[in-house]
């Protein structure tokens, strides 16, 4: 049953509450402050929605008498209090929802410094130790409450599949119960300011990462201790960003196919992986000098390093026999991949082997089966040798400002898109001649580069020349960025 347009209704009518057959109920946005007692009497009621009654306080006690009731969303719903003691009697319930999913109007994410700016937004502060009676809850979302604490009777949920508590600003812990969360897939506890930072999703479950760029310093700041968390088995995705030296042991992770660690600024050593994991992104953890042996990885598809300052060589890449997809940027000190060449799936890699201090890079025989290069402000690069790259079908350099030259030696078969933009002293590029294939080119404002008619005379190619005192008016537009 559902309550049509009724925004200016403060309460429900009796009549509905004595539709004891009914088992669907929708009054959202309604100006009801309480449901009264009388809708215990709805034994047969399996869903209750009631999103945005911006008024709505309190269930009353006799709502535990819907024992048939498999959901409840009470979302949007700002100043609610708390559930019932005795909502563990609701031994079918299956979906418990409650806050926000989204931010509140009003708010915004500080995209710069990674925190979020809001409000005091929901009054829910409290969870029943009851609520551990819940055997089949699958799913319990409380975004954006006042909740300070879950209780330990959490870890009795046995079907428990999703538990948002994203943005709950005054959680000050999460209790241990929640390794014996076996079904667990999902932990959302992002932007949890009182834990000392966001919490990510943790693969399907969700770790804190700490608000690096707080005013605090790292040592004033309180932080959820990582190395002593036993993490649930059935873990699909994991994000995580921590404040810690290590992180907790990762290998039992049987079930894990995605494992993210970002921003975490004392991580100097990352611990064994387990072994069916099939993407794995490392970015901006300044301290990491060394990462984990990959040679069981043999499932992995997709590597990602970013911003790890610190990091010297990548070992073992012999061992990631799916690999396809290698993206290394931004990793100055990072000089030796032991193992590239055997690497026979890849391909794909943006700058796999170019940092902002190179001068000159020669792509090795290893990279043969690269079919995607992209190579974006490296400021510091003045020689590019794209020889063996017989693979290659897309190359795309722009805003390398010392740039002179890019060299090829032999034919590039197949190669199709060429761009080349805003490199400031390129001078040579291979001629047209080499590129048997190629069917698209932009050549962008790069005032030095010569042999520019020889490109302009191939009839068969799709052009674009921008930039240069020689070119008259490009013959097309086109772009890969």
């Amino acid at each position: 049953m559902e309550e049509f347009y009724c925004a200016d209704l403060r309460e429900l009518p009796q009549e509905m509450l004595k539709l004891k057959e009914l088992k669907e109920l929708i009054i959202d946005e309604v100006c009801i402050e309480k449901i009264p007692s009388q809708i215990g009497y709805l034994i047969k009621l399996e869903i209750l929605c009631a999103q945005r009654c911006k008024s709505l306080v309190r269930l009353p006690d006799s709502f535990s008498n819907l024992v048939n009731l498999s959901t409840l969303d009470l979302r949007y719903c700002p100043k609610f209090e708390k559930f019932p003691d005795r909502i563990g009697s609701l031994m079918k319930l299956q979906r418990l929802l409650l806050g926000n999913r989204h931010l509140p109007y009003g708010e915004y994410q500080d995209l710069e410094t990674h925190r979020y700016l809001d409000k005091d937004y929901y009054c829910f502060h409290h969870i029943p130790h009851s609520i551990g009676e819940l055997k089949l809850l699958t799913e319990l979302r409380l975004t954006f409450t006042k909740i300070s604490e879950l209780p330990e009777s959490i870890g009795n949920l046995e079907s428990l599949k999703i538990l948002d508590i994203a943005r709950c600003t005054e959680l000050i812990s999460l209790p241990g119960t929640i390794s014996k969360l076996d079904k667990l897939e999902e932990l959302d506890a992002s932007a949890c300011k009182s834990l000392g930072g966001k919490i990510l999703r943790l693969g399907n479950l969700s770790c804190r990462e700490d608000l690096l760029h707080s005013n605090t310093s790292p040592s004033s700041r309180q932080h959820l201790d990582l190395t002593n968390c036993d993490l649930p088995n059935k873990l699909s995705i994991l994000e995580v960003t921590c404040q810690n030296c290590t992180l907790p042991r990762l290998s039992h992770l049987i079930d894990l196919k995605e494992l993210k660690i970002q921003f975490c600024e004392l991580l100097e050593s990352i611990p064994m992986l387990p072994s069916r994991i099939l993407k794995l992104g490392v970015s901006w953890c300044c301290k990491l000098k060394e990462l984990p042996s990959l040679l069981s990885l043999e499932l992995l598809s997709k590597l990602s390093i970013e911003g790890c300052s610190e990091l010297i060589e990548i070992k073992d890449l012999e061992g990631l026999k799916s690999l396809g997809n290698l993206f290394l940027s931004k990793c100055d000190k990072l000089s030796n991949l032991k193992g590239f060449e055997h690497l026979e799936s890849l391909r794909k890699s943006d700058a796999p082997f170019i940092n902002d201090d190179a001068s000159q890079v020669q792509c090795p025989g290893g990279f043969k089966s690269l079919d995607f290069v992209s190579i974006d402000s490296c400021h510091s690069l003045e020689r590019l040798d794209i020889s063996q790259l017989t693979h290659l079908k897309h190359l795309s350099v722009y805003n390398c400002k010392s740039l002179v030259e890019i060299k090829c030696h032999g034919r590039l078969k197949n190669l199709i898109i060429l761009f080349i933009g805003r490199c400031d002293s390129i001078e040579t590029i291979p001629p047209p001649s080499l590129f048997d294939n190629l069917n698209l080119v932009t050549l962008e404002w790069c005032p030095k580069l010569r042999d520019v008619q020889a490109w302009r005379k191939s009839k068969q190619l799709l052009i674009e020349l921008q930039g240069h005192s020689e070119l008259s008016r490009p013959v097309a537009s086109w772009r890969s960025y």
